[in-house]
């Protein structure tokens, strides 16, 4: 389980990149990271993904993070 860490999906591609408010990795050792280098994780996605709905947010720009989060692979996203 982790914060507001980014998540990197593609290794040498820096653009590709989200920063969920909360997220959970099954199947991953426990430790700090500075962010979530998925092809140093044994190529596994994020599985879960909450992010805070909040009045800097707008709807276009959660539908576009589910998006990304469903074209690389996370299994389930919640939005509070």
């Amino acid at each position: 389980v982790a914060a507001d860490n980014l998540w990197y999906p593609v290794e040498g591609d820096n653009t590709l990149r989200v920063a969920p408010d909360v997220y959970v990795v099954f199947g991953r050792p426990k430790g700090d990271r500075g962010s979530y280098q998925q092809w140093n994780e044994g190529g596994i996605p994020l599985t879960v993904v909450f992010e805070i709905y909040s009045p800097g947010n707008d709807w276009r720009e959660m539908a576009n993070k589910k998006d990304f989060y469903d074209e690389h692979g996370v299994e389930e996203y919640y939005v509070y």
